[in-house]
């Protein structure tokens, strides 16, 4: 009996050296190596670990620097080892001026490892006034990483995610991108808009041009080759100024000069060449230039031509006439015939749908020396221009159900191109062709020379009964006053297929499954696909039922079922699945996706809807590694633990007891340390678990639902092990049934449920990843762990406390250093 003070000191003792809170983590820490391991408090309080890694706080992007890169640069990241950079394009801005943010969905990975926080992106190898890349906003992001410690990989930054802030009940009340709009580059671009004055002057040349961000001056070249090849530099105004006179010699009076114009920022960068810009200066006795110009037959009248005529001039010598042109798409002066010594000409090379305005230069020659005139004052800018366009098809025409039902389809357009005057502008109708076939004549009109109605949307649209025959549609103009009646047929159309069913997205899903799905469907499957990416997530397979007439479809993908969506296949697809690999999917994030039939022309307008798809069938996720699963699972374990108290107390003795805390979401977690024998014990319970949220976002379901034990036991030299098993299990419920909300959301304040259940969601997710954990192999050596491994077995969503479901990755050692990188 004496011996038992003795024994329980024994056992006090070996309590105290047993790192019982090390025992308590579900995740035990590893290090051994320090020689003091007699404090019970160092051991139960260790150092605070890495397992994810904080955003860049800064980047730069460089605007206008280069003429064809852009510099991007960030801040660096404590621990990081590399960073993954991305890039979203926006072409243009809205039709209020502004531009808006892109979608974080349309963003794409440039480069997977960056070495360094600098990059340059090269966008254009060889920059051109012509080229459009300098007109679009280069947005970018980055995140750091740590791939071979095993880090979680920070957030985004910037980060272009919607945030919703919600009140305490989890109603959304505001949503907002934190991004900053200003952080956005592009590229130093060419002078735009130039001009030379053509005989305004007998001893200056005029050039103006627009001007370019950045730029600190412009150089002036000039030559007088129309090709540019020959220019050579003359002279540089400072970047304030945008015009430039060319003083010419008596001598170059009448010659034809051509212009060019470099932009060049205070770094030195110099721009592309501006687009070359004719000019010259007026000789004295040069002839007039026309009075009038006018088109006589080319205001919507020709669907071949346009018919320019102008008034006579005289003069000494041999009268002839130049005409030249420019275009709505086009301020480049194109010379179209030289020498004409009648004063019209017929131009055949216009093209539908665009405007054009003519220029006539008069040219005398007497004695061999040819004088020649100011251009006619008959551009855009004038009171009368020589404004002509062809009598064109309407643009963007398509095929999509008619109001009317089944019986009929609608065929919608936009109106042709018309005078820009609305007061003056002509009359049209419209004759809805059709044919059998896409490459056919297409002579029969079903529905002829019809105003159209006009839709919200700004189409003009026609509804046309369903006929034998009648497989494809095209458009044409009608001017029933014009030289040609109707205008060449638009682009030609056809019905598209209706959306497909069943589209279904597999979540979390094994290698069986992805074979049994692709042979259902037709297909073979190649387990060679079924790989994780850097981020240790594997592939998602979508599958979908086919569309009657359906010739291929096209897939599209969104982090968000409401918007964001971008196609993600290089071809049509021509069976009934697409398994998507994608290399910058991760864990603990949903992608949705919708499926487009395609016609015959490719074209395909209609596609489930995601939005509303409350069973989700079309949202998916890829499996999880087993080592991802595990540093997944552990969040929820680690913020299980930091809850309790006894385990965290200053005193050994303290630590001794029992307590038991709850889940935010739901259930609770029991702990229990007692001495046992000449040892320790640590007991702890998880009962129906939850912590977290999928994205901290109650409307998308839980992401871990916790069952089982990590228990521990030790002796008196403070070694042993760790054992029983944590299941975690999947339930979709209901949120409709107030019943299954309140048993699975015990924790949460009847507002917060009632926010859940707004949702309206049928197959509400509660455990995103179900898998188990098996604690049975883990050693425990002076107090911390020593060796060994996890047991980790992954399933799909049918693994449930009734069903041990279908196994993805089969029980397997995870390593005991894994999640303690």
């Amino acid at each position: 009996m004496k011996k038992l003070p003795v024994v329980l000191f024994f056992a006090i003792a070996a309590f105290s050296l047993s790192s019982c809170a090390d025992f308590f983590q579900g995740k035990v820490p590893m290090d051994t190596s320090k020689e003091d391991l007699s404090s019970l408090y160092d051991l139960l309080t260790p150092p605070v670990k890495i397992t994810s890694l904080d955003a860049p706080s800064e980047l730069y992007a460089s605007r206008g620097l280069y003429a064809g890169k852009i510099s991007v640069s960030w801040s660096a990241v404590e621990n990081a080892t590399s960073y993954q950079l991305e890039r979203a394009v926006v072409k243009e801005p809205s039709p209020d001026g502004t531009w808006k943010l892109p979608d974080e969905s349309e963003f794409e990975v440039i480069n997977s490892f960056v070495y360094g926080t600098t990059y340059t992106d090269v966008i254009l190898q060889n920059p051109l006034y012509s080229s459009l890349e300098p007109d679009y906003r280069y947005y970018y992001r980055v995140m750091a990483q740590n791939i071979i410690k095993g880090y979680d990989s920070s957030p985004y930054y910037p980060d272009y995610e919607v945030h919703k802030e919600k009140d305490e009940n989890g109603n959304v009340i505001n949503e907002y991108v934190p991004a900053n709009p200003e952080i956005f580059g592009c590229l130093f671009k060419a002078p735009s808009q130039v001009e030379a004055d053509k005989g305004k002057s007998s001893d200056t040349i005029s050039i103006s041009w627009s001007p370019v961000d950045g730029a600190a001056k412009y150089i002036v070249y000039r030559g007088e080759k129309e090709t540019g090849t020959d220019s050579v530099y003359i002279d540089e105004v400072f970047g304030n100024e945008t015009e430039y006179d060319n003083t010419v010699l008596a001598s170059e009076q009448g010659v034809e000069f051509y212009y060019k114009i470099y932009a060049q920022n205070a770094n030195g960068e110099r721009s592309p060449a501006s687009s070359l810009a004719m000019g010259y200066s007026l000789v004295e006795g040069a002839p007039v230039a026309p009075e009038k110009v006018y088109v006589d037959n080319g205001l919507g009248t020709s669907s071949s031509s346009i018919t320019v005529k102008w008034d006579e001039v005289t003069g000494a010598g041999n009268i002839s006439y130049a005409l030249y042109r420019t275009s709505s798409i086009d301020s480049s002066y194109r010379l179209l015939k030289k020498g004409l010594t009648v004063r019209e000409f017929n131009d055949s090379t216009a093209a539908s749908g665009l405007y054009y305005y003519y220029f006539v230069q008069v040219s005398s020659e007497q004695d061999g020396t040819v004088l020649k005139s100011a251009f006619s004052d008959s551009g855009k800018t004038s009171d009368f221009p020589a404004l002509g366009f062809l009598l064109s098809p309407p643009s963007s025409v398509e095929v999509c159900d008619s109001s009317k039902g089944s019986s009929y389809v609608c065929v919608r357009w936009k109106p042709a191109i018309n005078v820009p005057d609305e007061k003056a502008q002509i009359d049209y109708s419209y004759n809805i062709r059709v044919d059998s076939s896409a490459d056919g004549y297409f002579g029969d009109v079903a529905v002829s020379e019809t105003k159209g109605e006009l839709d919200s949307d700004g189409f003009l649209f026609c509804d046309v009964p369903v006929t034998s025959g009648w497989d494809y549609f095209a458009v044409t103009t009608v001017n029933a006053d014009g030289t040609d009646k109707e205008s060449k047929k638009s682009t030609v159309v056809a019905p598209v297929p209706d959306a497909p069913e069943k589209v279904y997205a597999t979540k979390t899903a094994g290698r069986e499954t992805f074979k049994k799905l692709i042979e259902e469907k037709g297909g073979a499957f190649d387990e060679s696909e079924w790989s994780p990416n850097k981020n240790e997530v594997y592939p998602i397979l979508v599958t979908w039922s086919a569309s009657e007439k359906a010739a291929g479809y096209d897939i599209y993908r969104s982090t968000k079922p409401e918007s964001g969506f971008k196609k993600i296949n290089d071809f049509a697809v021509t069976g009934l699945y697409y398994l998507d690999a994608y290399s910058a999917a991760k864990s603990g994030t949903f992608y949705y996706y919708k499926v487009y039939p395609l016609n015959t022309l490719g074209q395909g307008t209609k596609s489930n809807d995601p939005e509303n798809d409350v069973e989700h069938n079309a949202r998916g996720y890829g499996a999880l590694t087993r080592e991802q699963w595990f540093r997944e699972y552990n969040k929820t374990v680690k913020s299980s633990q930091s809850k309790l108290t006894l385990m965290h107390k200053a005193s050994d003795l303290d630590k001794v007891g029992s307590e038991t805390i709850s889940g935010d979401i739901s259930g609770s977690l029991s702990y229990k340390a007692a001495v046992v024998g000449l040892g320790a014990e640590i007991t702890m319970h998880y009962e129906n678990f939850a912590d977290k949220f999928i994205s901290d976002d109650s409307a998308l379901g839980i992401k871990f639902v916790l069952q089982g034990n990590t228990d521990t036991t030790s002796n008196m030299s403070a070694n042993g092990h760790m054992h029983e098993t944590v299941q975690c299990y999947a339930k979709l419920i209901d949120v409709t049934d107030a019943s299954a909300v309140k048993e699975a959301f015990g924790k949460l304040t009847d507002g917060q449920r009632a926010a859940i259940s707004a949702t309206g969601d049928r197959q509400y997710l509660c455990g995103m990843y179900p898998g188990k954990a098996v604690y049975d192999n883990l050693e425990i050596k002076g107090g911390a762990a020593g060796g060994g491994w996890y047991g980790v077995e992954t399933y799909e969503l049918d693994h449930t406390s009734g069903s041990a479901g279908t196994v993805v990755l089969a029980e397997d050692k995870v390593d005991w250093l894994v999640g303690e990188e």
